[in-house]
């Protein structure tokens, strides 16, 4: 489908998309939508070139404070995934190198 296509999906279905729960961070994904150049925000159409990217808008943008996420090195909390990851990129990479999953 074109990038038109999903646009007028987007809005002839906005009312019901904002009702979806989000109980989860996995939940997130329900707003992630895949179009031949990337992905799409399904709450405001913005495009994004990785699953990723979009998955942290949705999380920022359109639900902030709705999870929150503790870093397994120290115990800080973060408001979002994105802003827990780049903490630990940022301040534990020699504990992060022997860390794993």
């Amino acid at each position: 489908l074109t990038l038109a296509i999903h646009i007028m999906f987007i809005v002839k279905f906005k009312y019901y998309i904002a009702d979806l729960e989000v109980k989860t961070p996995e939940d997130l994904l329900k707003f992630v939508i895949i179009v031949d150049t990337g992905f799409l925000c399904s709450m405001c159409g913005k495009h994004f070139r990785t699953k990723r990217e979009t998955r942290c808008h949705v999380e920022s943008i359109h639900f902030p404070h709705s999870f929150t996420y503790s870093c397994d090195f120290c115990g800080k909390e973060f408001n979002t995934l994105n802003t827990r990851n780049i903490h630990i990129t940022r301040h534990h990479k020699k504990q992060q190198k022997t860390w794993s999953c």
